[in-house]
């Protein structure tokens, strides 16, 4: 059983909106800082790294399929802009603009968008 903690985490503002989970990792939504992902590892709850992006983040979506050093995690900021990274470099890639909705697909490595861009 995973128990993620940080200094400032808000327990009772945590639902299906700030949290993803793998078989590896848990990513958080830092309550205080809405621009920045924290990823902690599923077996000893420590924290592995933090992500942070230049706006506000909406939603996020982690991969399920890669390997702990190949995991990616999509977002949707404030801008309604789609960015993408892999959890351990923090280099950021817009993938589209204007987009509502994202998943990953659980059996392959694709991303799914619902853009308003033509």
């Amino acid at each position: 059983m995973s128990n993620p903690k940080y200094s400032g985490m808000k327990i009772d503002t945590m639902n299906k909106q700030n949290i993803a989970l793998s078989n590896d990792v848990v990513i958080i939504l830092d309550s205080s800082n809405n621009k920045v992902l924290r990823v902690f590892d599923v077996k000893d709850s420590s924290q592995v790294t933090t992500i942070e992006h230049s706006m506000e983040i909406i939603k996020f979506e982690l991969n399920q399929v890669a390997t702990s050093y190949d995991r990616k995690v999509a977002i949707i900021d404030s801008n309604k802009d789609c960015w993408m990274t892999q959890l351990h470099k923090n280099d950021w890639v817009k993938v589209n603009s204007m987009v509502e909705s994202l998943l990953w697909n659980d059996q392959w490595d694709i991303l799914c968008l619902i853009s308003d861009n033509t």
